[in-house]
């Protein structure tokens, strides 16, 4: 069934760390949803959903963070937090409706920036989000890589998903994620 107010129904969560001169990767991940109240409403309560380890390339120290678990955004919007096992934040970030989508368009956009000091401990994320809205399929995506040093001495280098360069395996792992997604999508939805 459709849903007429254009809520993006999230089912999976995705992060992946590249992490700075071989660092041992966190065992897990803490995220946090904060949706915002619509219409006047006030803020929802924070939803938190755990990241689990779900890949780590000793190569390069890559290392991806998986939720499943499932978490309803009603329109306007709504505000992520990324941690690490100990509560040192890593992202901050925003998933919100696209300026004048109407109310059946599976219309939505991620920002995202580093927490501040992030830098310490990665030099790339990049946040992959997948759920239905409004019946159809929705998938977010946003990738940024921090400046090395010899790079504008500090400041950050934003780049669209598109423009990040991801080994075979990484795409293939993507590839097999989004295909169950858009499965599920389907089965939910009786198609």
């Amino acid at each position: 069934m459709a849903d007429p107010g254009g809520c993006l129904e999230v089912r999976l969560f995705y992060v992946r760390v590249s992490p700075h001169g071989g660092a041992a990767p966190p065992p897990r991940l803490a995220l946090e949803l904060r949706p915002a109240g619509g219409d006047g409403e006030a803020q929802a309560p924070a939803i938190p959903l755990p990241l689990r380890l779900d890949r780590h390339d000793a190569a390069s120290g890559e290392a991806t963070y998986v939720s499943t678990a499932a978490a309803r955004l009603a329109p306007p919007a709504a505000a992520f937090d990324v941690a690490d096992h100990r509560g040192a934040a890593l992202l901050r970030g925003s998933l919100r409706r696209c300026p004048g989508a109407k109310g059946g368009s599976p219309a939505w956009e991620i920002d995202c920036v580093p927490a501040a000091g992030a830098a310490a401990s990665a030099s790339a994320f990049e946040v992959y989000v997948a759920g239905c809205c409004a019946g159809e399929p929705a998938v977010l995506t946003h990738a940024l890589r921090l400046a090395t040093p010899e790079e504008a001495a500090g400041a950050l280098v934003r780049r669209r998903s598109g423009a990040l360069a991801v080994s075979v395996n990484y795409l293939f792992s993507l590839n097999i994620i989004s295909r169950f997604f858009l499965m599920s999508c389907l089965m939910l939805n009786g198609n």
